[in-house]
């Protein structure tokens, strides 16, 4: 059943026979043909002797997975990511697929016939890691069916050859300025790690991110995201460049202690949610605005800024700092929006998910939102344009290995998305005026040298029975309270409907928790408990105070058969003490201690206080703060509330690793936001004083939602662990740890360096004042947390760019002699200095640092064996189960699908039989609107949008469908243009600035099709909301209320003497 599921690895006994060829040309030259097993060099290397291989040639492969479905391509030596499932699924002699992070079909090699496969590729260079004889292969489960060869020249260089340069931008550099009128484009892997991007672009597999951003853009290698690392947070983060404590996303799930409800912004409706959240618009702030005059007339000024700053935080996203300037952001789907979903893209949507297929439709998010770019984004020419391919986070979560397996096949695909969309900005000669930028929201932790284990903290620790013994003494089990999470609930006999804790931390590696204030049971939901009662937390009247913080810290899992631990590439020192049998699956609790400080807390490391004041106030009203992280001791409840502790003068250890890089001096020190930075950026925990902080705490102007949304404690799962309910062989983030924390980075454009890495520290927070420095917006920009990045820009006195000089001294062997006779360009005379480790200065001062293989190496070659460990028992019966085709939700989104429909699409899988799979309709009417739009007359170009034939649907035969109104708003748009043009010729005829009245005509057009679009939206809004979260949600939750009613569960289990489980107990 695993291996069908492809997360195991097992090598073939069969399948590679052994062929041995005399060596061409001094033994240099060797022909590895497809149809054969390893193939000997006749060349014997010794340990640490350099060795450089570069090939060339075709192999066609031709394979049938064990279904019996064909595969056949055709492939260089660096093989391919871009299989089917069934290929994806074999076992290959280098760990391929689902099972490791290696191309298929690639070139790899061995030393002696016992040794471990490692990659080639086109072309490689590195010290060989024993002595034998060289071997090589193609990387095929079964070459018996294919043809072809690899020709690879095998050579002997004095040092190992570096694979390219790159400039290191010191944080002191010169630097420079966007140029005027341009856009910015924002390609948004969700979830994308940038050293998988790197390893992956070196292995030849992301061609279009390769050219674009490596060797001709610049990355930010250390670009951290907030806490907690999910797509919300981030997203709140990344589009208004403030952090949480001021706009409010601290999570996936938001949880009302008012109401008891909690809503979720991963929802179809959450992009609306958090956008509104944020600030309202159009009608929604229409509304918003109205009641909070009616309380400001009725209660006073107080009341109404308290009553609005509970439904908003009122911090403008990048969309509505552009949107004041009379220009605005164009996006598809996205974590955050107005617009839900956007006009025509469930057209988009259509063109790709199979028939009654909506649970499956994350698998086609990448593509639709690609084409949505394409045929309605980049009409607009907004001044910034964002394009979401989240397929990288969903298939990460989900499939083998994440990023160091089953997920190299949908990046390879995101990055052929984005040459398609580059390539329209070419074919539109939009290039010089456009800035491209790759982010992603977070990183991802696990899958490098193991899996995840599975630790299901809502049922495990909270849910799961207390047991008392004889005497009535707590001695095992769990909390024993009653648990809800998003849309389930845990429910112990004898618990009321206002006794339970509420959990948010599903498939993440960071939870959130909620408790009664005072005790559990109270009922008291009014606000969050004060420190002191969570150190001293009563659950029930015949029990102690529990220390809920020392509870959770020193929680034990016997997990005898869990997974392999996770450790980071060169981490150098593990931080964490635990036994092989039994392991602590959480790593920290946090707990806000005032309104200022916090308390950080681990089982073997310690605690610590984190505590920030205002350091400086802008002009936009912006606090700087500074920060001070102490290592203290002897935490203790005091009766007033507050907590009492000792601090630590001379700490050897602490919970986040700061006495390895700081030492004593600094920590009893305050530092500004910056300072922290630098000093945690190469930390297992970057930016975690500044980022737990501003998680934990709250800015005034949201300081209403506070009392009804802040957990009483958060923990984060310790390294090679996720919290949730149903076991996955993926990868999670939300980690406050460096691999999920460092996002990408990477920029490309007019007058940006090349070839360019800025080391230095920056913030996701920095991404939107960058974005708006980009267009030449005039927003103020100390209102942002973050800053924009100009260290990017070629400075006023230009520099040697890296790919030209990349190509020249590439030409030369290592060692490289300034003196050259063969310098007609001069760029070897620019040479300064030369570093052993392959790193040159040049006169300018420039510093080119040699990017070797080992350099990108992730070195996760080895196959990784899952062995999931067995769910809860006890959990909650639900028949919400959005994986499913018969999920209640599905069905409502498989019928609207329907009418989304291509006519086109409709018509190509009628006639498939006689086309062999070809989309004939599809495929031409895609050339006439490509065609149209990149014509050189504007008269023209424009009319694809009032044609929109792409866009055809069965549902047009009513004037009133989507398209057909989108159509008729496109045809506005366009007779305005015309007349525009028409009207500054009269203008400039007539020598005049403008026609009279001109501006007030289209104004008012303008704004009649905003308002159109904008009650349009609201009323779509609304009809979903009541089918999706009223009506189907409703009967959903009603009917798992009637299956769990029919199961009790007592909250104590008492015996006679002390039970033990045999193979997984929480102590």
């Amino acid at each position: 059943m695993l291996a069908l599921a492809g997360c195991s690895h097992t090598a073939p006994a069969t399948g590679h026979a052994f062929a041995t060829q005399q060596p061409e040309t001094d033994g240099k030259d060797v022909s590895v043909f497809g149809t054969v097993g390893w193939t000997d060099t006749g060349i014997e290397v010794t340990e640490g002797e350099p060795i450089s291989i570069t090939a060339s040639g075709r192999v066609v492969v031709r394979q049938s997975d064990r279904w019996g479905q064909k595969f056949e391509a055709t492939v260089n030596p660096e093989g391919t990511f871009l299989v089917h499932d069934g290929i994806q699924d074999q076992n290959f002699p280098l760990p391929s697929g689902n099972h490791g992070p290696a191309p298929c079909f690639c070139l790899i090699g061995r030393i002696g016939e016992n040794g471990k496969p490692f990659f080639v590729g086109k072309s490689k260079s590195w010290p060989a890691s024993t002595n034998g004889r060289l071997q090589l292969a193609v990387n095929d489960f079964d070459p018996s069916d294919s043809e072809g060869a690899f020709h690879a020249q095998v050579s002997r260089p004095k040092l190992v050859q570096p694979m390219s340069y790159e400039e290191v931008i010191p944080a002191t550099t010169e630097t420079g300025s966007p140029l005027p009128k341009c856009q910015a484009v924002v390609f948004y892997v969700d979830g994308l790690r940038p050293d998988v991007v790197r390893e992956m672009a070196a292995m030849g597999h992301l061609p279009n991110i390769q050219s674009l951003f490596l060797e001709n853009g610049c990355w930010m290698s250390n670009c951290f995201t907030a806490f907690p690392s999910d797509t919300i947070t981030s997203n709140g983060t990344m589009w208004t460049g403030c952090f949480s404590d001021r706009h409010g996303l601290k999570g996936q799930v938001r949880f009302c202690r008012q109401q008891l409800t909690s809503e979720s912004y991963l929802d179809p409706l959450g992009p609306s949610r958090s956008a509104r959240l944020l600030s309202p618009q159009g009608l929604d702030r229409t509304l918003v605005d109205g009641q909070s005059t009616a309380r400001k007339w009725l209660h006073g000024t107080h009341e109404e800024h308290k009553w609005k700053h509970s439904l908003t935080s009122d911090i403008q996203p990048l969309y509505e700092l552009l949107r004041n300037e009379g220009r605005d952001w164009a996006t598809g789907v996205l974590p955050i929006m107005t617009e839900t979903p956007p006009p025509l893209w469930s057209r988009s949507l259509a063109r790709t998910v199979p028939y009654l297929k909506a649970n499956d439709a994350w698998q086609y998010i990448d593509d639709a939102n690609a084409n949505y770019a394409v045929r309605q984004l980049m009409p607009r020419e907004q001044p910034v344009i964002i394009v979401w391919l989240p397929e990288t986070d969903s298939v990460s979560h989900k499939e083998c290995r994440g990023q160091f397996g089953a997920t190299r096949r949908t990046i390879a695909r995101a990055d052929q998305l984005i040459g398609q969309i580059v390539a329209e900005f070419k074919a539109q000669d939009r290039l010089r005026s456009t800035y491209f930028c790759l982010v992603s929201d977070h990183g991802h932790h696990g899958g490098r040298t193991g899996h995840l284990s599975l630790f299901d903290v809502a049922h495990e620790l909270f849910y799961r029975p207390r047991e008392l013994d004889a005497d009535g003494r707590w001695t095992g089990g769990g909390l024993g309270v009653t648990v809800r999470q998003h849309r389930e609930r845990a429910h112990h006999d004898g618990d009321g409907n206002r006794e339970f804790a509420f959990i948010d931390g599903d498939s993440d590696g960071v939870a959130r928790i909620y408790f009664p204030k005072g005790h559990y049971r109270s009922g008291d939901w009014s606000g969050p408990n004060v420190p002191a009662n969570l150190l001293a937390y009563r659950l029930a009247d015949h029990l102690p105070p529990v220390n809920l913080v020392e509870f959770l810290a020193r929680a034990e899992f016997s997990n005898p058969d869990g997974q392999q631990q996770e450790r980071g590439r060169d981490e150098p020192v593990r931080l964490f003490d635990q036994s092989a049998d039994r392991q602590r699956p959480i790593d920290l609790v946090l707990m806000k201690l005032g309104k200022n400080s916090m308390l950080v807390t681990t089982a073997d490391r310690g605690s610590a206080i984190i505590e920030r004041q205002p350091m400086e106030r802008t002009a936009s009203d912006t606090i700087r703060w500074q920060l001070r992280y102490s290592v203290v001791r002897d935490v203790q409840p005091a009766p007033d509330g507050r907590v009492t502790f000792n601090i630590v003068e001379h700490p050897l250890r602490d919970p986040l690793g700061l006495t390895q890089v700081a030492d004593a001096s600094f920590l009893r020190e305050w530092h500004n936001e910056r300072e922290w930075l630098e000093t945690q950026a190469p930390t297992q925990y970057p930016d975690s004083v500044v980022a737990l902080s501003r998680h934990m705490l709250w800015q005034n102007n949201i300081a209403p939602q506070e009392a009804d949304a802040a957990p009483d404690l958060v923990i984060t799962a310790r390294p090679g662990w996720y919290f949730g309910n149903d076991a996955s062989p993926g990868t999670m983030h939300g980690y406050p740890l460096a691999d999920a924390m460092r996002a990408s980075m990477f920029v490309a454009g007019p007058n940006i360096r090349r070839g360019a890495r800025i080391d230095s520290p920056c913030r996701l927070a920095d991404l939107t004042p960058t974005l708006l420095d980009m267009v030449g917006s005039g927003v103020a920009m100390d209102h942002f947390d973050g800053q924009p990045i100009r260290a990017m820009y070629q400075p006023a006195t230009p520099h040697l760019p890296t790919p030209m000089f990349a190509k020249h001294i590439q030409q030369t062997s290592l060692p490289i002699q300034t003196a050259s006779t063969d310098d007609a360009d001069g760029l070897a005379s620019k040479i300064a200095q030369l570093s052993p480790s392959g790193d040159i200065t040049l006169t300018s001062g420039q510093v080119m640092r040699a990017v070797f293989w080992d350099s990108v190496d992730l070195k996760a070659w080895q196959p990784v064996s899952y062995q999931p460990v067995t769910e809860y028992p006890d959990q909650p019966l639900t028949i919400n189960h959005p994986a499913s085709p018969y999920d209640l939700n599905n069905v409502a989104y498989n019928a609207l699908l329907l009418t989304e429909l291509s006519v086109f699409r409709v018509m190509d899988d009628v006639i498939s039989p006689l086309t062999r799979g070809r989309k004939p309709f599809m495929t031409a009417t895609d050339r006439v609107d490509l065609a149209l739009r990149h014509h050189r007359s504007e008269w023209v170009s424009e009319s694809a949008n009032v044609i929109d034939l792409t866009n055809a649907t069965i549902w047009d035969y009513q004037l009133s469908s989507q398209t057909n109104m989108r159509r008729i708003n496109s045809a506005v748009d366009y007779v305005q243009h015309r007349s525009q043009d028409i009207e500054r010729r009269l203008a400039d005829a007539t020598e005049q600035p403008r026609i009279p009245g001109s501006r007030l005509l289209h104004g008012s057009v303008d704004a009649t099709q905003r308002g159109f679009w904008n009650l349009y939206g609201f009323g779509q809004r609304t009809l979903v909301q009541f089918l999706d979260e009223t009506l189907i949600q409703s009967v959903e939750n009603s009917t798992d209320r009637t299956l769990n009613a029919v199961r009790p569960m007592p909250a104590e289990i008492r015996s006679t003497r002390q039970q033990r489980s045999e193979d997984r107990t929480l102590r």
